[in-house]
């Protein structure tokens, strides 16, 4: 397994230690959340990536996401990411990106993993190639 989620965890938890408040901290997990959700929005959108978890990751990032929206409310995983000092959502994508692993799906350019800046990386280089 690769440690896609595990750093982003550890950075986090820094995060945690040097923001000077509540406020602060979840700022800057929305800001790292943003571009995990842009790089995971590219992965699911593969034809080859399967309708279930797709589903599944997609459920995740509107119920955990810490950023807020005008006229929404806060989602769940605000209030949790605030509590815990960690993600949530990181937490949820890491067991649903650990679970397409585990299927071990083959695609035109290549197998699916637990890291989706890895699975963009392959997909781009299969794509120059063709």
């Amino acid at each position: 397994m690769t440690a896609f989620f595990d750093d982003l965890r550890r950075h986090i938890s820094e995060l945690s230690k040097v923001a000077e408040n509540d406020d602060a901290f979840l700022h800057g997990v929305a800001i790292h959340e943003s571009v995990v959700i842009s790089m995971v929005h590219l992965v699911t959108g593969d034809r080859e990536f399967p309708d279930d978890l797709r589903e599944k990751i997609l459920g995740h990032i509107a119920a955990l996401r810490v950023a807020t929206y005008p006229g929404l409310p806060p989602t769940p995983g605000r209030n949790r990411t605030r509590i815990s000092r960690c993600s949530t959502l990181f937490e949820a994508l890491h067991d649903d990106f650990h679970e397409l692993a585990r299927r071990r799906l083959d695609t035109r350019f290549g197998r699916l993993s637990d890291d989706p800046e890895g699975i963009l990386s392959r997909r781009s280089a299969w794509d120059k190639e063709q």
